[in-house]
């Protein structure tokens, strides 16, 4: 995934080139890393190494989660839109699986 955002000076971008599994049961990830102006926005994007590691290209792993985490955030958004805890509400992967559990028991 290449993650930036476009701006008038130099900003740093690192991408994703190699993913393995550490000796201590961590994931290691390798990043290139390139200086210079950002031409235009990448806010989502997959690799195409990722996509051709899948079985059937019609079948991702990420249109599943896609599809659950937008299952979990839709009832997030419209609960704290009524009644607001504070002036953000950060959806980190904690609050997504506990949606996720309480939509799926």
């Amino acid at each position: 995934m290449t993650v930036a955002e476009a701006g008038a000076s130099n900003g740093v971008l690192q991408r994703v080139v190699d993913e393995r599994a550490g000796e201590d049961g961590t994931n290691e990830v390798v990043l290139a890393t390139s200086t210079g102006r950002i031409q235009a926005d990448l806010t989502i994007g997959t690799e195409d190494k990722v996509q051709k590691r899948h079985k059937d290209s019609k079948a991702l792993v990420t249109d599943l989660l896609s599809a659950l985490v937008i299952e979990a955030t839709g009832p997030l958004m419209f609960l704290e839109s009524s009644a607001p805890s504070g002036p953000v509400l950060w959806l980190n992967h904690d609050i997504i699986a506990r949606q996720l559990n309480l939509l799926h028991v």
